[in-house]
C-alpha cells in the first residue's frame, strides 16, 4: 500500500461548507470522512486513510485482503490496466456512473493504480477512487449534491456537455424528410412510442402532428424545386423527356414527366413532376399539361426527344409539342418505349397458345378440336389461376374510358388482334388449325393450374421436393403463373421443363388424385403437349434476354435498340422456317415477328436511332454494313446525320471540302470497281470537319460505355461531342416514370388512400429527390425554417405586448 497523503493543517484556509454547498463540492464532514480536496484542481479523492502496521490495524489488513482478493479476481499480474477496467467497466451497474464522463482516467500513483471519474456538468470536478474499492457513496453524495435544478439554462448546459445538436427546425425539416424518401404515413410521427424515443433523447423535443408534416412536405419540396431548377439551367446540353399517366387508388389522375440528361460525365434521370389530369387524357390535353411542366422548371427550349409509350394519344400529343415547344422536332425525336414493344412482342408470341372460346366460324365437325375445346372449359372451371393484382395490368372492352392503364390496354389489344389477322393472310405459313390451336392451349393452360395446385399446397410441394431428391434434380420451387404477365409464362415454362420427370410422377400419386381432392392426374401433360413447351421455351427466351438486355442498365439507351431487334428478328425467322417444329410454335414466332416489324418501321420516322448508332464509337455505320443493310438505307442514314449536324451542330468556321488521298490512286482506276466493298467515303474528307473525320475513321472497340468516353471527348474540345452526348443519352423506355409511379403506389397504398393531390404529388416527388444525394439542400432549408420560427416568436412577443392594458391614475 502507498503512504497515506499528509492532511492539511488546520492554518490552511479551506472553503466554508455553505461555498463548498454552492460549488457542487462535498461538505467538510465529507472530506474529513477521506475525501481530499484540491483547492487548484478541485479535486475530490476517497482513499482509505492507512496505519503504521497492517498487523496492529485490522482496516488495513482488510484492505489489503481486498486487495489481494481483486488481484485474483481480475488477473491483474497478467493484464494491463486497460485491459481490468474494460472487465470491472461490465460489473458496474449503478446508475450513479451516468454522472461522471466513462470510462474513468487511470492514474498510477507510486505504484497505485486509482481512478478518476470526472463530473459530466463541472469537468474540472473530479472523483479519485483506489482500483480494488468499488464503493460508490462518494460517487453519489458528489451526484446529489451537483445536480442542478430544472431551469432553462441548466437544460442549455446539458445539451452543451452531451454535444446536442438539436433545433425545433432540424426536426421538423428531417421528419419530413424521412416520411416522404421512406414513404411514410405521416400520422406515424403521432405514434406514442417514437415520441417516448424522442424525448428520451432530448426533453425539450417538439414533434410536429401529421398536418404540419403535410405542409411542411409541400414547403421543402417548393424550396427543393429551386434547386433542381438551377441544376438543369447548368446543363450545356439537350434534355430528354419520358411522359407516361398513371391513376391511384384512390382515383387521382396523374401525368408522370422524367428529364433525362447528362452532368458532369455521368448519365441522370430525375422525377420532374406529377401532373395532376383534371380531363380526359386526349392527346392535346397531355401536351398542353407536359409543356407547362417543362415551361414551370424552365426547359421547354431545351428538350431534344420524347420517349413514351405505345397509346394512340401519345402520338397526338407528339405532334402536338412539335407545334408548342421550340426544340422538340415532333415523329422525328421520338422514341417508343421499347420494353412496351418487347411485351406486346411476347403477347402477339402466346396469342396463338392462349385459350380461345368457341365462335360461331368455328367448324363443328372437328371431334378432335371439339373434345380438347371442351378439356379446356373444364379446366377452365378451376379459378385458382394466380391473376394480377395490380390494377392497371387489368382491362376488359366495357371499362370507360380516361383510365391510363385502360387505354393502353385498349391499344395493345388492338395491336395484337391485327397482327393474328396478319398472321393469317401473311402465306409464309399454312393457317393454324383449330384443332393444333387447342392442343397448344390446353398445354398452356394444364401447366398453369399445375403450377398454382403446386404452390398452394405444402404437402404437394414437399412431395415434389422428396421425387427430385429420389430422382438426384435439384430441388426446385414451381412457380405461380400471372396471365397478364408473359414473363411469368416464360418462367413457369422453364422450370416445368426442368422437373419435366419428378412432376411425370407427382402427378400421379394416388394421395393427390382422391375423387374429392386436387386430382393432379387431370394436368397430366401428353408428350406432344410436352413437346410444344420444349418449342416454345426458346422463342419466350428471346424475348426475355432482350429485356434483360434493355434493363441491365438504370437507364437503357436507344442504340440499344435496333441490334436487339435485328437479333430477334434473325431467331424468329429461323423458328419460322424449320418444318420440324410444331406449327403453332412456328405461328407464335410469325405474330412476333409481325409486331416487331411494325415498330421497326417506325424506327424509320424517327431519325434519333440511327444518328444514335453512328454516334456510337463501337458501332458507327459499320454495324449497317455487318448487318447487311442495304446502301440506300446506309446513304439515308447518312444524309440524316450530316443534316443534323450542320443544322444545330457544326461550327460556323469549319474549314470548305477538300479532296481526300484515295485508295484508288492507279492511273488506270484499278480498284474503283471493288471500294464500295469497303464502305470506302473518303472521297471528300472536309479538313477540321470532325463529322466526316468520324465517318470515316475505324470504330473504337475498346469503347464500351458511349457517354463515359465522349465525355472525356468533350473535356478535350471534341467538336462532335456535345451532339453525341445529346442523342447518345435518350432513354429507349419510359420504365423510370413506371417506378416513379410504384413509389407513388407506396405512398398511396390501398390501405391509405385519404391523402389530396396535392399531398401525393409533393410526398411522392420529394421521396424521388430526396434519393439523389445533395439534391436537397438540407442545410438551407432548416435555416428557412429556423428564420420562420424565430419570426413567429418575436411576432407572438410583440402581440403579448400590444395585449399589456395600461391603466392611468
Amino acid at each position: 500500500m502507498a503512504p497515506a497523503p499528509t492532511r492539511s493543517s488546520g492554518r490552511d484556509k479551506r472553503p466554508s461548507k455553505r461555498q463548498r454547498r454552492a460549488s457542487g463540492l462535498p461538505s467538510s464532514s465529507e472530506s474529513e470522512s477521506g475525501s481530499d480536496i484540491g483547492s487548484e484542481s478541485e479535486t475530490e479523492t476517497s482513499i482509505p486513510a492507512p496505519a503504521a502496521s497492517s498487523a496492529a490495524n485490522p482496516s488495513a489488513r482488510t484492505s489489503q485482503d481486498k486487495q489481494d482478493k481483486f488481484d485474483r479476481r481480475f488477473d491483474t499480474a497478467n493484464k494491463s490496466n486497460e485491459d481490468v477496467l474494460q472487465a470491472q467497466l461490465k460489473t458496474w451497474s449503478s446508475k450513479v456512473y451516468d454522472h461522471f464522463k466513462m470510462p474513468p482516467t487511470i492514474d498510477v500513483v507510486r505504484g497505485e493504480v486509482k481512478y478518476e471519474f470526472h463530473c459530466k456538468l463541472h469537468p474540472s470536478i473530479k472523483i479519485t477512487r483506489v482500483r480494488h474499492d468499488d464503493g460508490t457513496s462518494n460517487l453519489k453524495r458528489h451526484a446529489d449534491s451537483c445536480t442542478p435544478a430544472d431551469t432553462a439554462e441548466a437544460r442549455a448546459m446539458v445539451k452543451y456537455a452531451h454535444g446536442s445538436s438539436y433545433t425545433e427546425a432540424s426536426h421538423r425539416v428531417k421528419i419530413a424528410i424521412w416520411i416522404s424518401r421512406r414513404r411514410r404515413a405521416f400520422v406515424i410521427a403521432e405514434d406514442s412510442e417514437l415520441l417516448e424515443i424522442f424525448t428520451d433523447l432530448n426533453a425539450d423535443c417538439v414533434t410536429p402532428k401529421r398536418n404540419t408534416i403535410s405542409r411542411d412536405i409541400r414547403e421543402i419540396h417548393k424550396l427543393t424545386k429551386e434547386s433542381v431548377i438551377k441544376i438543369l439551367k447548368s446543363v450545356t446540353g439537350k434534355l430528354h423527356i419520358s411522359v407516361d399517366g398513371w391513376t391511384t387508388p384512390n382515383v387521382i389522375a396523374f401525368i408522370g414527366v422524367i428529364v433525362h440528361y447528362v452532368l458532369n460525365g455521368k448519365l441522370e434521370s430525375l422525377l420532374l413532376d406529377f401532373v395532376k389530369a383534371t380531363k380526359a387524357h386526349t392527346g392535346v390535353y397531355l401536351a398542353a399539361r407536359v409543356t407547362e411542366c417543362l415551361q414551370d422548371f424552365k426547359i421547354d427550349k431545351k428538350v431534344l426527344a420524347l420517349t413514351c409509350d405505345n397509346a394512340s394519344n401519345n402520338n397526338t400529343m407528339v405532334r402536338e409539342l412539335d407545334i408548342l415547344l421550340p426544340s422538340f422536332q415532333g415523329t422525328k425525336t421520338q422514341v417508343r418505349c421499347f420494353a412496351h414493344v418487347l411485351n406486346l412482342v411476347a403477347k402477339a408470341i402466346l396469342a396463338p397458345l392462349a385459350t380461345k372460346a368457341k365462335t360461331k366460324k368455328d367448324s363443328p365437325v372437328d371431334i378432335t378440336a371439339a373434345d380438347l375445346e371442351s378439356e379446356l372449359a373444364e379446366l377452365d372451371e378451376d379459378d385458382e389461376v394466380a391473376d394480377d393484382d395490380d390494377p392497371s395490368q387489368d382491362w376488359s372492352p366495357d371499362e370507360p374510358e380516361g383510365d391510363v392503364a385502360a387505354d393502353v390496354a385498349r391499344s395493345d389489344a388492338a395491336d395484337v388482334d391485327k397482327v393474328a389477322e396478319e398472321a393469317d393472310l401473311d402465306g409464309r405459313l399454312p393457317a393454324l388449325p383449330r384443332t393444333v390451336r387447342a392442343q397448344s392451349a390446353l398445354s398452356i393452360t394444364k401447366l398453369r393450374k399445375l403450377g398454382v395446385k403446386i404452390s398452394n399446397s405444402p404437402t404437394i410441394l414437399e412431395a415434389l421436393y422428396e421425387i427430385c431428391d429420389i430422382l438426384g434434380i435439384g430441388q426446385k420451387k414451381m412457380i405461380g403463373d400471372v396471365i397478364t404477365r408473359w414473363n411469368s409464362t416464360a418462367e413457369l415454362i422453364k422450370r416445368a421443363l426442368d422437373l419435366r420427370a419428378a412432376l411425370d410422377r407427382l402427378i400421379l400419386m394416388d394421395e393427390f388424385n382422391k375423387p374429392k381432392g386436387v386430382r393432379l392426374a387431370r394436368f397430366r401433360l401428353s408428350p406432344t403437349e410436352w413437346k410444344i413447351l420444349q418449342e416454345l421455351a426458346p422463342v419466350l427466351d428471346t424475348v426475355m434476354y432482350a429485356t434483360k438486355k434493355i434493363s441491365a442498365s438504370a437507364v437503357p439507351l436507344i442504340h440499344q435498340v435496333i441490334p436487339l431487334i435485328d437479333s430477334i428478328t434473325t431467331h424468329f425467322d429461323s423458328v419460322i422456317d424449320d418444318s420440324t417444329l410444331s406449327l403453332a410454335v412456328c405461328h407464335a414466332a410469325l405474330r412476333g415477328i409481325l409486331l416487331l416489324n411494325k415498330y421497326y418501321a417506325r424506327t424509320d420516322d424517327a431519325t434519333v436511332y440511327r444518328i444514335a448508332m453512328i454516334l456510337h464509337p463501337r458501332m458507327k455505320t459499320q454495324y449497317f454494313v455487318k448487318a447487311q443493310w442495304e446502301e440506300a438505307w446506309i446513304t439515308e442514314a447518312k444524309r440524316l446525320i450530316r443534316a443534323e449536324w450542320v443544322a444545330n451542330y457544326k461550327p460556323t468556321d469549319t474549314p470548305a471540302l477538300l479532296p481526300s488521298a484515295s485508295t484508288d490512286d492507279s492511273p488506270d482506276g484499278r480498284f474503283s470497281h471493288i471500294r464500295e466493298y469497303f464502305n470506302d467515303d473518303t472521297t471528300a474528307v472536309p479538313v477540321g470537319d470532325a463529322l466526316e473525320e468520324w465517318l470515316v475513321s475505324p470504330v473504337v472497340v475498346t469503347a464500351a460505355d458511349p457517354i463515359t468516353y465522349w465525355s472525356g471527348m468533350l473535356a478535350t474540345g471534341h467538336p462532335l461531342a456535345q451532339m453525341a452526348l445529346d442523342f447518345l443519352s435518350i432513354p429507349a423506355t419510359s420504365t423510370d416514370v413506371e417506378r416513379a409511379f410504384s413509389r407513388g403506389g407506396l405512398t398511396v397504398s390501398k390501405l391509405r388512400h385519404s391523402l389530396s393531390d396535392k399531398s401525393v404529388r409533393s410526398a411522392t416527388v420529394l421521396g424521388t429527390w430526396c434519393e439523389k444525394e445533395g439534391l436537397v439542400p438540407v442545410s438551407d432549408i432548416i435555416n428557412i425554417f429556423g428564420e420562420k420560427r424565430n419570426r413567429m416568436k418575436k411576432r407572438k412577443a410583440g402581440d403579448a405586448v400590444d395585449d399589456v392594458i395600461t391603466v392611468d391614475d
